[in-house]
């Protein structure tokens, strides 16, 4: 009778090991606790939560990001000229009415009421005058009334 000898073979398996090597996307499957407002990134053996443009961690939770007010936060650096309107995920800029807000997204130029083409109130008889933010309407020489009412003498 012959006799072999075998050696068993012995070895280990790091728990973290297999983890690495069967990573599961939560940011895929949807198991992560991201909430709205947020990206998911996928890391090995978990997962990150990160604010979208505009939006910031309500602070106790990191999976939940909430609107940043851009115009209550920086009044002095958003850059509008007349007035800011928050939005979600960020702002833009407005101008009051009698201007429009010009190419820059920030700054606001006047209207001009009287020019050509344009609809104003004044009177047939009357002279339609610009100025900044608004217009007004004088009766003509022999009318008489307050410009959007013109009548002959």
């Amino acid at each position: 009778m012959e006799f072999r000898k075998t050696r068993l073979l012995e070895y280990s398996v790091n728990i973290h090991d297999i983890f690495l090597i069967a990573d599961i996307n939560e940011c895929v499957t949807g198991y992560h606790l991201c909430g709205s407002n947020t990206v998911c990134e996928n890391l090995p053996g978990s997962y990150n939560c990160s604010c979208l443009p505009g939006y910031r961690s309500q602070g106790y939770d990191s999976h939940t990001c909430i609107n940043i007010d851009e115009c209550a936060e920086n009044a002095d650096s958003n850059g509008c000229e007349q007035f800011c309107e928050d939005t979600e995920g960020g702002f833009h800029c407005n101008c009051y009415p009698g201007y429009q807000l010009a190419d820059d997204g920030k700054s606001c130029q006047d209207v001009d009421e009287c020019a050509p083409g344009v609809l104003n109130e004044c009177s047939d008889f009357a002279e339609c005058l610009n100025t900044n933010g608004s217009f007004s309407c004088m009766c003509m020489e022999g009318y008489t009334g307050d410009g959007f009412s013109c009548t002959g003498r």
